[in-house]
């Protein structure tokens, strides 16, 4: 349970979870039959998600997390590079509990994907030149991006 309103009272963890999901999908806008279908070919994890914002190649998801919107920032080849990109903006590496920022890896280690918390376990991804979504973190694993093993804040 979680204080609510400086002691004025207490919320369960699974009303803050409902209340995050609520938060998350009153984002953007819910995807059309065809976009569903695209998105899950490439994540088959992939749960309940809203289009934030429409296809674009002025930025990817590197450029989200670092708030750029106009220009595409490549990954690091390593997770030192990318620990050093996201110090230089005053993160720095978190348990999960209190990541802003989850990186995700392939297999090798390899950095591939960023995404930017929204509230709970809901975040924010531009999918390449593809469009930028709300989902829950664990619906991007295990696909394109391999999955999120490190995580920044402040």
């Amino acid at each position: 349970y979680k204080n609510l309103a400086a002691g004025k009272g207490f919320v369960s963890n699974a009303t803050l979870a409902a209340m995050d999901r609520a938060r998350a999908l009153s984002m953007g806008r819910a995807p059309t039959a065809e976009e569903i279908a695209s998105l899950k070919a490439d994540f088959p994890r992939l749960g309940e998600f809203r289009i934030t914002a429409g296809e674009t190649s002025n930025y990817n998801c590197i450029s989200w997390s670092c708030g750029v919107t106009d220009g595409w920032i490549d990954p690091a080849p390593t997770v030192r590079m990318m620990d050093n990109l996201y110090g230089g903006l005053g993160l720095g590496v978190v348990p999960r509990s209190q990541a802003q920022v989850a990186l995700f890896v392939d297999s090798s280690g390899v950095p591939q994907h960023a995404a930017v918390r929204v509230g709970g376990g809901w975040y924010e991804s531009k999918l390449g030149a593809s469009y930028r979504i709300v989902h829950k973190l664990g619906d991007l694993e295990g696909g394109l991006y391999g999955d999120a093993e490190r995580f920044y804040g402040k």
